[in-house]
């Protein structure tokens, strides 16, 4: 759960800031999902990466494919289906 928190808090942060950088060059310059979900699957790229390459925490029955699994693809998973969802939805109302 806390994975998927803070990926979603990066994607927000990129979200906010993709959309000040086109406000302040004065034109809409980068998509703002689509940049979030890039900045966010960088991040998740270096997590992922974190996860295979240390050790395993002693007495844990886990392994690292089980814990690049919840911590690293499940939250991208319901993110990138978020915004696919409610890009669809914005689609429709116009």
């Amino acid at each position: 759960m806390g994975a998927l928190v803070f990926y979603t808090f990066v994607f927000f942060i990129g979200y906010f800031v993709v959309h000040g950088f086109n406000l302040l060059i004065g034109r809409k310059l980068l998509n703002r999902k689509i940049t979030a979900l890039v900045i966010v699957c960088l991040i998740a790229l270096m997590h992922g990466y974190k996860i295979l390459t240390s050790p395993l925490p002693a007495q844990q029955d886990a392994d690292a494919f089980q814990a690049l699994g919840y911590y690293v693809m499940f939250p991208i998973l319901v993110i990138v289906t978020a915004c696919v969802f409610f890009g669809l939805q914005d689609k429709e109302e116009e």
